[in-house]
């Protein structure tokens, strides 16, 4: 029997986890003061990857909001209320691994230390559906960023201490949810049948594209990270069904967002 890191682990001629890299995070941003583009201010210490536009709206009308630039995508400082601390949110610009990357690598140069990544995904197993909560321990690791930051292994694996707080916040907000594995990949429309199989064969019940790059970046800098995962569409049967509305999601998602921002 194959050994799961075959399944999930690209290998290269060359080490990539040898040396220094040329261009940091660092190198980037501190380009983008000397051209004038920021950032100029102090990120809050738990910021949230948001990976659905819905997420910037709801913060937007529900939170003083205060709009920053200088980061890769639109960047909101949140205000919960009195008690509450400052809390980041960065819409990104896109999906996928690199662009999680670059998110989390830019972050934790400005000083986060904790970040959460909240985002849709698919189901893999029956039991969940259209709007479940998904808290992800893990990730099956399908993507191409993982082996940059970690050696070659299955799977990446979120900060536990932060996977318990965000567990728990959701708890006490009342979203229900459960603690699983993710599938990370690439290739959105290469989710075979024998691909998905194999990933559920080893435990994940759903299948996303960033989890596993948010928890290997997170570890090889240092930074505790965590990730919600909003089922939207199903991979679980024979065909692939998509979600019969985004509305029940998208209020997931920002149940979700109202939860995490508590940790503040």
């Amino acid at each position: 029997m194959a050994h799961p890191e075959e399944h999930y682990v690209q290998e290269s001629e060359s080490d990539p986890l040898d040396g220094s890299p040329l261009v940091t995070a660092s190198d980037v941003l501190e380009w983008r003061r000397r051209m004038g583009a920021g950032p100029d201010f102090t990120v809050p210490g738990l910021t949230i990857l948001g990976f659905d536009g819905s997420l910037l709206e709801h913060a937007r009308r529900r939170y003083r909001a205060r709009p920053r630039r200088g980061l890769g995508g639109d960047f909101l400082v949140l205000r919960p209320g009195r008690a509450g601390a400052e809390v980041g949110l960065l819409g990104c610009r896109g999906v996928g691994a690199p662009v999680a990357a670059v998110a989390l690598e830019e972050l934790a140069a400005l000083g986060v230390r904790r970040i959460v990544g909240i985002g849709l995904a698919g189901s893999l197993v029956p039991d969940l559906v259209a709007g479940d909560v998904v808290v992800a321990g893990s990730a099956l690791r399908g993507d191409g960023v993982s082996p940059h930051y970690l050696p070659p292994g299955p799977s990446a694996h979120a900060d536990p201490s932060l996977t318990e707080s965000v567990a728990g916040v959701l708890r006490d907000g009342g979203v229900r949810h459960v603690l699983g594995i993710a599938w990370t990949t690439d290739a959105l429309y290469r989710e075979t049948r024998a691909a998905v199989a194999r990933a559920r064969r080893d435990g994940a019940v759903v299948v996303d594209l960033e989890a596993a790059a948010i928890f290997a970046v997170g570890a090889a800098l240092g930074v505790a990270t965590a990730a919600v995962l909003v089922v939207a569409d199903s991979l679980a049967g024979d065909t692939w069904k998509g979600p019969d509305g985004l509305q029940v999601c998208r209020g997931a998602l920002t149940r979700a967002l109202d939860a995490v921002v508590g940790l503040g």
